[in-house]
């Protein structure tokens, strides 16, 4: 069976790759069983909140992506990677619910305003039942920034980049530089966050950034799964996030 795969180190635009279906278990097996084990590489059954972010862009190049478009790009866009059926979109989009993005339902784009009728509507901050994802018109995910600002806080303010600087700082700020000009210079911060707070964040780290010099973070992160790590899994789910962004890791 030949598989066409995007050509990253020539200049086509593709390449053909071989796989062997003979080297699969027959025994027992329907064929469409074995050509799904054959192209586990090329076709999978999970999707992880953060290369959703990473494929949508969101936070980057847009703040927000209809959900009904954005299902047909992983099986229209010959780059992105190729997922079983929709389901396995749901399943992420419930969990990346958690604080990786938000998810709104019944929301519309009006003269390039984003408008949703309902704050409820907007799920940011826990995992959402896969059963109340719905992947059709007026369904969205969203920037972390665009989701904190639609859901706002039980007052009615809404919990900007400063609130959530503030947050940080009660794990152990460091501010230091001369504060003749009514501020000071240099800003470190150290703070422990799960991996909700820890995307909460991010938005005050981009807005520290962006009034920054020299901006630099270093980050050490500890993950035990529920079961040993797919080395597969690992390097396309993980590792090339690193690799595209240029990340050097010990």
């Amino acid at each position: 069976m030949l598989v066409p795969l995007a050509d990253r180190e020539g200049q086509r635009p593709f390449r053909l790759e071989t796989i062997d279906l003979r080297a699969q278990l027959a025994a027992g097996r329907d064929l469409h069983t074995r050509l799904l084990d054959g192209l586990r590489k090329h076709v999978f059954d999970t999707l992880t909140p953060a290369r959703l972010v990473t494929l949508a862009k969101l936070g980057d190049a847009r703040e927000y992506v209809a959900v009904e478009e954005f299902s047909k790009w992983f099986f229209s866009i010959f780059d992105f990677p190729k997922l079983t059926d929709e389901s396995v979109l749901r399943e992420t989009i419930a969990r990346g619910t958690d604080g990786m993005f938000g998810y709104v339902s019944g929301a519309h784009v009006a003269d390039g305003e984003f408008e949703v009728p309902r704050r409820e509507l907007v799920r940011f901050g826990a995992v959402t039942p896969v059963d109340e994802i719905d992947l059709g018109p007026g369904c969205y995910v969203l920037s972390p920034k665009l989701a904190t600002s639609l859901v706002g806080r039980a007052d009615g303010r809404v919990e900007d980049a400063e609130e959530l600087e503030e947050g940080a700082e009660d794990e152990g700020d460091v501010v230091e530089g001369d504060e003749t000009d009514g501020g000071a210079r240099r800003y470190s911060v150290r703070f422990a966050a799960t991996a909700a707070q820890l995307f909460r964040v991010l938005p005050a780290l981009q807005n520290l950034a962006d009034k920054s010099a020299s901006f630099r973070a270093r980050l050490e992160v500890e993950a035990e799964g529920r079961e040993p790590f797919d080395p597969n899994w690992l390097r396309n789910a993980v590792e090339e996030h690193f690799d595209e962004a240029g990340i050097e890791r010990d």
